[in-house]
């Protein structure tokens, strides 16, 4: 299309998904904009799911790309996901099972 996804995901990788994606990133190791790494700061810290959704809605996020052993309270392997999250099916390393990333869109 002619706009891309606004992903949430962990500043480590914001670089490469920077360099390799045209995707938007809100923040990164590298990145200024200070509000963003305060905003992914508070996702990591968010008390339940519902204040994680606000701040998602906050940035207008569309897509996660979450490492379920990295933010194990919301996204344990195999734990039923909010109405609000669906999966992307059909990625390649899924197939390879155990703890791999998990793709997912917000819908309002």
């Amino acid at each position: 299309g002619t706009t891309s996804d606004i992903f949430y995901t962990y500043e480590d990788v914001g670089t490469e998904m920077i360099f390799f994606t045209p995707y938007r990133i809100i923040a990164s190791n590298y990145h200024r904009e200070a509000g963003g790494l305060r905003d992914l700061k508070n996702l990591r810290a968010a008390a339940d799911i519902d204040s994680f959704h606000a701040l998602l809605k906050k940035r207008k996020v569309d897509t996660l790309l979450v490492c379920p052993v990295y933010h194990p309270r919301f996204f344990k392997q195999g734990a039923e996901l909010p109405a609000w999250l669906q999966p992307v099916e059909g990625l390649t390393f899924y197939r390879n099972g155990g703890n791999m990333p998990l793709l997912l869109r917000v819908t309002p």
